[in-house]
């Protein structure tokens, strides 16, 4: 039997444990003064942060987070011949990490030393051109230093010379647009698009936000149209163009671009697509002239009904914006193109939903339009008929309770809105129960309901602020319940459509100087806007300024005021006022439109003077 001397075998994994030990209690002492290192850097204190990392380095722990916090740290402390000296190190250990020489170039740089700087960073260019990597090292470190031509004349340089580097395009854009150079910057966009096409959604979608500027939306537009002379026919491109045209309100050329596109590929979406943003717009004279020419274009009856159904809908538009801007007649014009769209719809013999979706879009012209109640709920109540699905069914019975509500029938309306179970519409619905409630004078309950909606709501729910407002008006319970009573009565009667005896009766609740006089006062100046009685408007402002000066919303009411006298041409009266809001109200929502008009008012009324 063999005995095998063990002992050599233990002491051997004796050792080993104890080295592993050791190196386990090294490394958790490291990690430990690291975390120290990045705690004191993160919260300032870099010389005690470059300290420890000093320590750390030494050791032997050569990351790179370890090393760009050193540099950091020096940095910071603008120390920077200690810094030079530590990259100096750093690039004798490892010449071939070119990060390292961009990072001493930054450090000649800082140090004030710009010339050799340049001439390390051109040098590494020249040794080692076609590294793609280098290009980006360079570029961020000249965006750091804020030297941003000289980021975009090195990334344009990365792709000439490496023929590769084409997503740098995206980052000399950026670099455009923090420099206010939006031209150049869609420019870039574009020329990413070319090598890359399937980024169409994305180049389109920065060239949008970039035009929430709006004076950037012209130097798009001809830095574009440039690129397109030198690029050919690009449909894409030429699309985002129209787009731009159409942002800036130019409507015209925006569709005679869309119309060639158009032409050119009849069985896209091009000319439809028009339609809706010019719709969006509200340039609703363009979207009749799209939808036209689909309409004679169209092939099948059902797609003729389509275009003839969203023709008849920016008809009615159309017609409210004129109605809004005074412009009667050719309101009443409007309108009755309309009316016979629908008829035309109604009366086809082709079988489609359009026929249907008409007879709604009518009883919506009655109502609101021409404010003929009874025609509308027969129109409704014909639509009813129709194959609908729960949510369709479920917007018109809503559209019949406001139109019952209209004719003051109450119990009618509240039938309906019971009916009603769609998700979509419940919020809706609550609202305008708890309004039932305030307009029949049962302010508790209606105080209740709205504060119950209130919770449901989230905080960017449309209705929030309604709610919102109707709770702050109804706190008022205690104080003044019969003046309360008197609003519900009075919002009762807008709903009817009864706005001179709704503006009436705020008017006299206002000249009470009661507690809610201002909220009064405010409701009634609204409505005899809308009624174009600007004397009664205007006495009302001026009542709440002498008796309520420091009401809430006094800011507000004072540029309604202005608005006002500006429309009754009281140029000089316009222009006071709104001084008035500059100095009394500096942080005012309202200060900077009022800025802006007071220039206008005043420049106007030098010109006025001028023989």
């Amino acid at each position: 039997m063999k005995f095998y001397n063990i002992l050599p075998d233990l002491k051997r994994t004796t050792l080993i444990l104890l080295l592993l030990a050791l190196a386990v209690q090294l490394s958790a002492q490291t990690d430990s003064r690291l975390r120290m290192a990045m705690l004191f850097k993160n919260s300032g204190s870099y010389e005690e942060a470059l300290e420890l990392y000093l320590q750390i380095y030494k050791s032997g722990r050569t990351s790179n987070q370890v090393i760009n916090d050193i540099q950091f740290c020096y940095e910071k402390l603008k120390r920077y011949d200690d810094l030079i000296a530590f990259l100096q190190n750093l690039i004798k250990k490892s010449p071939a990490r070119l990060e390292y020489q961009v990072k001493l170039g930054k450090a000649y740089y800082l140090s004030e030393n710009r010339e050799q700087a340049f001439a390390l960073w051109n040098g590494l260019l020249q040794a080692h051109g076609q590294n793609a990597h280098l290009y980006r090292l360079l570029g961020n470190v000249f965006i750091e230093l804020r030297l941003y031509d000289k980021a975009i004349e090195t990334y344009q340089l990365g792709i000439r010379k490496t023929k590769s580097l084409y997503s740098l395009y995206r980052e000399i854009a950026l670099l455009h647009r923090a420099q206010l150079d939006y031209g150049q910057a869609a420019v870039s966009y574009l020329k990413y698009l070319e090598h890359f096409p399937k980024q169409y959604s994305f180049v389109n979608g920065q060239i949008i936000a970039m035009s929430s500027d709006s004076s950037a939306v012209q130097q798009m537009i001809e830095a574009i149209e440039k690129y397109l002379k030198t690029r050919g026919d690009q449909a894409g491109v030429r699309q985002i163009l129209a787009d731009l045209y159409l942002r800036n309100g130019d409507f015209k050329h925006s569709f005679a671009i869309y119309l060639d596109l158009h032409k050119k590929a009849p069985r896209t979406n091009y000319l439809l697509q028009f339609v809706h943003k010019a719709s969006q717009n509200q340039a609703y004279e363009f979207a009749v002239k799209g939808l036209k020419l689909l309409m004679e274009q169209a092939s099948q009856p059902g797609q003729k009904q389509q275009y003839a159904f969203q023709l008849a809908r920016n008809y009615f538009a159309w017609a409210k914006k004129l109605s809004a801007r005074q412009q009667e007649k050719q309101a009443r014009q409007t309108i009755q193109l309309a009316m016979q769209v629908i008829d035309g719809l109604l009366h086809s013999k082709t079988k489609t939903s359009y026929r249907w979706n008409a007879l709604e879009l009518r009883g919506d012209i009655y109502f609101n339009y021409f404010q003929d109640i009874d025609q509308a709920i027969k129109d409704y109540q014909n639509y009813l008929q129709a194959p609908l699905n729960a949510q369709q069914l479920d917007r018109v019975r809503f559209k019949l309770a406001k139109s019952h509500l209209a004719r003051g029938d109450i119990a009618a309306a509240e039938r309906l809105l019971r009916q009603i179970r769609t998700k979509k519409l419940r919020s809706l619905v609550e609202y305008t129960q708890a309004e039932l409630l305030f307009y029949l004078g049962e302010l508790t309950p209606a105080q209740k309901a709205f504060a119950d909606l209130s919770v449901k709501l989230s905080p960017g729910d449309s209705l929030k602020n309604n709610v919102l407002q109707r709770l702050l008006l109804l706190n008022h319970i205690r104080q003044d319940s019969s003046t309360l009573a008197e609003m519900g009565r009075a919002e009762f009667l807008i709903a009817q459509k009864k706005l001179s005896q709704a503006a009436n009766i705020f008017k006299e609740l206002a000249l009470k100087n009661g507690p809610l006089s201002p909220q009064c006062a405010e409701r009634a100046v609204h409505l005899f806007i809308k009624l174009e009685k600007w004397e009664e408007a205007q006495s009302l402002i001026a009542h709440v300024l002498q008796h309520s000066p420091d009401y809430v919303n006094m800011d507000r009411l004072l540029f309604t005021l202005g608005g006002i006298q500006e429309r009754q041409k009281q140029l000089q009266k316009a222009f006071n006022t709104y001084r008035l809001i500059i100095t009394r109200y500096p942080d005012s929502f309202f200060v900077e439109q009022a800025r802006e008009q007071a220039r206008w008012l005043k420049e106007k009324l030098k010109q006025e003077q001028v023989p």
